[in-house]
């Protein structure tokens, strides 16, 4: 996954609204992931300079992260300016996709929770430029326009299968995270291996090193061939 830093979020060219998980296109121009989407797989151009929009660009999409700003005095007048009639969110909505979920962007969430707080039955979001139900009776979404294909969702505080949130998936690094275990098992199997070869090595050269001497010193000096003879028949005579 790539990412792009910048000093401030920028402001979607097409909902004109600050960016929700804002990305930049090759041809650098920025909209939330879900606008783009939405006329991508209409047009497959760009909705400003009409650059062409390969669709392989979802499988890797450039993620835009904001800088953290030090002053404290922003930060402040961002938390004043909330709007406190919002209601907070302490569950989490998810969307059933292959083999997990996908978590609902921090826009659709908070208007599904302030449905679902007022005991509606079912509401409408727009995602991807298509308008979507929810039925909070039968706990599925689908697509106003095509009442054949249903999605699961659910409200709960986490998910354990989760895929990433609103299309985007999750870094390959944490989805594939290593077992530390296995890891430091690795490690010390290893480790063991290569101490039990260095031992058996310094055994063997043990055991040969006399023969190997005797060797050095035979090829060094040919008369002690001789004498080594000589010793042999004497004790054979003796026998």
């Amino acid at each position: 996954m790539t990412y792009c830093w910048v000093d401030s979020n920028p402001d979607c060219a097409v909902c004109l609204q600050q960016c929700l998980q804002p990305v930049q296109l090759p041809c650098k121009h920025i909209f939330c992931f879900l606008c783009l989407k939405g006329f991508a797989y209409r047009s497959k151009r760009c909705a400003l300079c009409r650059s062409v929009i390969e669709l392989e660009y979802f499988n890797n999409p450039i993620i835009i992260k904001v800088r953290e700003k030090e002053d404290v005095s922003s930060s402040t007048s961002n938390k004043v300016s909330v709007n406190l009639s919002t209601p907070s969110i302490t569950y989490n909505w998810f969307y059933e996709g292959r083999n997990g979920w996908w978590q609902y962007d921090e826009r659709a969430s908070l208007i599904l929770e302030k449905a679902f707080s007022n005991s509606k039955k079912n509401c409408e979001i727009l995602i991807a430029g298509f308008l979507y139900v929810v039925d909070f009776e039968r706990m599925v979404q689908y697509r106003k326009d095509n009442l054949a294909r249903l999605r699961k969702v659910k409200r709960d505080s986490d998910s354990t299968d989760l895929k990433g949130v609103a299309g985007i998936k999750l870094p390959k690094e944490i989805e594939n995270k290593p077992d530390s275990k296995n890891v430091i098992n690795k490690k010390e199997l290893l480790t063991n291996t290569s101490d039990n070869q260095l031992n058996n090595n310094q055994e063997t050269l043990a055991t040969e090193r006399p023969f190997i001497n005797l060797a050095s010193d035979l090829s060094q000096n040919s008369s002690g061939v001789n004498e080594v003879l000589y010793g042999i028949q004497q004790v054979a005579l003796k026998d």
